[in-house]
C-alpha cells in the first residue's frame, strides 16, 4: 500500500491487475458469517461489504465534526466571494491533461487520460465546453463524482477474510487537475486539514 504515495505507476498497475479478473484469487471468501463461492458471488460479497463499510454513515461520538465543517464551508464561501474566478481556457484544459500521470487505471467509464490526450481537437473542444459549463454554473455534476472501487489485498493475515482488503476508488480527475494547478502555488503541502480524517 506504500506505492500509493511512493510509486504511482506501480500502484495503478496493481489495481488494474486485480480488476481485470479474479484469476489466481481465492474461489471462496469469508464475508462476515457467509462464505460465497464462485466469481459472481465473490464480487457480490465485495459489493455488500464495501457498501456497508463506506455507504452507511457512522457516527463518532468522541468528536463533533459539524461545527468544523460549517466553519470551513463559511470560510471557503467568503474567500470565493473575494476572488474573480477566471474561466479556464482551452490551453489550460490541455495543460491539465498533459500533466496527469499516464498509464493509470481506467475509471468507471473505461476512460484513461490517454483517451483525452490522443482524441484530437474534437475531444479537446468538447472537454473544454463541458468544463466551461461547470465553471459557469458553479455546480459539479454527479458523473465526475462517481468512482470505481477495487478491492486490494493488504498482504496481511488471512487472504480469504474480506476484512483484509482495502477499497481503492479510481475517480475521473481532469476537472480536479485544473483546480490543483490553480491552487498549488498557494497551498502548503505539509498541512493536513482536520476534516481530512472525517468519517461519514
Amino acid at each position: 500500500m506504500t506505492t500509493r504515495t511512493e510509486d504511482s505507476k506501480t500502484f495503478h498497475m496493481l489495481i488494474n491487475n486485480q480488476r481485470r479478473s479474479l484469476k489466481g484469487s481465492p474461489q471462496d471468501l469469508h464475508v462476515e458469517n457467509e462464505i460465497p463461492t464462485g466469481k459472481e458471488n465473490i464480487l457480490h460479497g465485495f459489493k455488500s461489504h464495501f457498501a456497508n463499510q463506506l455507504a452507511i454513515p457512522t457516527h463518532d461520538n468522541t468528536y463533533n465534526y459539524k461545527p468544523n465543517i460549517e466553519q470551513e464551508m463559511d470560510t471557503i464561501t467568503e474567500l470565493v466571494k473575494c476572488v474573480d474566478i477566471q474561466l479556464p481556457s482551452k490551453r489550460e484544459v490541455y495543460k491539465a491533461m498533459i500533466n496527469i500521470n499516464k498509464g493509470k487505471t481506467a475509471d468507471e467509464f473505461d476512460l484513461t487520460i490517454e483517451n483525452f490526450l490522443y482524441g484530437g481537437d474534437k475531444v479537446l473542444d468538447c472537454t473544454h465546453k463541458i468544463i466551461l459549463a461547470i465553471f459557469k454554473s458553479e455546480m459539479v455534476p454527479d458523473i465526475p463524482k462517481k468512482g470505481l472501487l477495487a478491492p486490494v489485498y493488504k498482504i496481511k493475515s488471512y487472504i480469504l477474510n474480506i476484512n483484509n482488503y482495502r477499497g481503492i476508488t479510481v475517480l475521473p480527475v481532469l476537472f480536479e487537475s485544473i483546480l490543483k494547478h490553480r491552487i498549488k502555488p498557494n497551498t502548503n503541502v505539509t498541512h493536513n486539514a482536520d476534516l481530512q480524517k472525517t468519517v461519514f
